[in-house]
């Protein structure tokens, strides 16, 4: 059955048009041009991109400790690392690997099996829906939204594995649908908001030669907590405890949307010039502060 979505879904791909900046670096100037006409609908805006592809190709490798020294890059960086280790450290991927694990220690009267599909369905659906989130409303705000309502998913998640009956009593009540509940409100929050704009946000804080630089560390980031929160996930279940587990994730959320508030610009409908501008701003007034 995979293997048939894999090639259903691989079809569609053949009929796709060629990087138009692959063309362009082959010579196929006309082409190129024809395919960004196609994907913007306008032709002043292909050959705008098409200069701005002759003027990266004239630019010399980029000296990664020369593009640190600038102090709006490292703001930059800064704040897209932080911003990156905590939309990792609030849980999503540990409490999404371990969805059919976590359902089943509820012992309540829901089938995991129909859960995990529900839960999978709103999954599905919330990142459909960012589609149309992010052309109306600003990029911290959506985000600000996302994490206020993880974290009352995970406070009840939490207080679900709190209150519930010892040793594998049978769950009834409020409580019997709790778990099911947070979890919804978890997944929807997190692949509406945080889990869909993680990357557009991390890209558009870096302008010119830092951006690839810029998001290269971050990958790395984000690579390697996910190993570590999915990795040391069950250790810290079985050492601390589901609800205090679950209640240090809704912490961190909170801790990331403070952040977000103070911190993090705003991105939306601003140039990559602008944003950057708004960072050095910031990054001024900082050290003249200091001084």
């Amino acid at each position: 059955m995979f293997a048939v979505i894999i090639v259903v879904t691989g079809i569609p791909i053949l009929l796709l048009p060629e990087s138009p900046y692959f063309l362009y670096n082959k010579g196929q100037e006309k082409e190129a041009i024809k395919v960004l006409k196609f994907l913007h609908g306008s032709e002043h805006l292909a050959l705008q991109e098409v200069e701005e592809y002759t003027l990266s190709s004239k630019q010399e490798k980029v000296n990664k400790i020369a593009v640190l020294k600038n102090p709006t890059v490292r703001k930059s960086l800064l704040i897209s690392v932080i911003f990156s280790i905590g939309s990792q450290m609030v849980g999503y991927n540990a409490v999404s690997y371990y969805l059919q694990t976590i359902l089943i220690s509820t012992h309540t009267s829901i089938m995991p099996e129909i859960a995990s599909v529900v839960i999978g369905i709103i999954q599905f659906v919330s990142s459909f829906l960012t589609m149309f989130t992010t052309d109306r409303f600003g990029r911290k705000i959506i985000l600000i939204s996302s994490l206020v309502g993880m974290t009352i998913g995970l406070i009840g998640l939490g207080t679900f594995f709190k209150l519930k009956p010892p040793n594998s009593e049978p769950v009834s009540g409020f409580l019997n649908i709790l778990p099911l509940i947070s979890l919804v409100i978890v997944v929807y929050c997190y692949n509406a908001g945080i889990g869909s704009l993680i990357w557009a946000t991390v890209t558009e804080l870096f302008d010119g030669p830092a951006r690839a630089f810029g998001v290269a560390v971050n990958l790395g980031v984000n690579t390697t907590l996910i190993f570590l929160t999915t990795k040391y996930f069950p250790i810290l279940i079985s050492e601390v405890g589901p609800a205090i587990t679950y209640w240090s994730f809704a912490v961190v959320s909170i801790l990331l949307c403070l952040f977000i508030i103070f911190f993090l610009p705003e991105t939306k409908g601003k140039s990559f010039g602008e944003i950057q501008d708004d960072i050095a701003k910031k990054t001024k007034e900082e050290i003249e502060e200091a001084n």
